[in-house]
């Protein structure tokens, strides 16, 4: 449960954060794990082992993750939750299960998919909807080709090319040339109902 903690939002029953420090006076800050300590120097300063700097989808999911296994963690972000100027706000996120980048990235997003799965359980909220991907390009296009080669051995659909995209989803107009790679496994990832499931 956050608080209001004199211009911070804490889940301690109170600090007593000192907002006088210009960088920390917007900022949203979580404490888990009992009240937060002040250190004998420096009154109003918060002693902890751990600080998550940024609490987007990325800080959030670091900040349960420490707190759930106990960790004494605290988190700052001088945006408020659904700021347009954050790396996470907006409604959604795509998430991929092959990625463009590398075949290794498939071990990790088959387990954030089960992150997503037990948070939406924890919380009750609609977290991640599944989905299928489709990811276009002009000829040759090496983000394309290397989402292809990730999921060569799991299921895609033998879409190539963009008429074949454009007949299997007509709301799509690609150019009928453009290469093509469609992703079964895929997902719409519900940003800001992620970020409050981890508060």
């Amino acid at each position: 449960m956050l608080r209001e903690c004199q211009g911070l939002l804490c889940s301690c029953r109170g600090c007593g954060l000192s907002t006088k420090y210009g960088v920390l006076r917007r900022a949203a800050a979580w404490q888990i794990n009992g009240a937060c300590q002040t250190a004998e120097e420096g009154a109003g300063m918060r002693v902890c082992e751990i600080a998550v700097v940024g609490l987007g989808l990325i800080g959030s999911s670091a900040f349960h993750s420490l707190a759930r296994r106990g960790a004494d963690v605290l988190g700052f972000d001088p945006l408020v939750l659904g700021e347009a100027r954050g790396s996470s706000h907006g409604s959604c996120r795509v998430y991929r299960r092959f990625n463009s980048e590398s075949a290794t990235y498939t071990e990790l997003s088959d387990a954030a998919f089960k992150g997503w799965r037990m948070l939406e359980a924890a919380s009750g909220r609609t977290i991640l909807m599944p989905t299928r991907v489709l990811e276009a390009g002009p000829p040759g296009s090496k983000m394309v080709a290397d989402s292809r080669a990730s999921a060569l051995k799991e299921a895609v659909s033998g879409l190539a090319t963009g008429a074949e995209a454009n007949a299997a989803f007509p709301a799509f107009q690609l150019p009928e040339e453009w290469d093509v790679v469609v992703q079964e496994s895929g997902g719409i990832l519900l940003a800001e109902a992620a970020i409050r499931a981890f508060r």
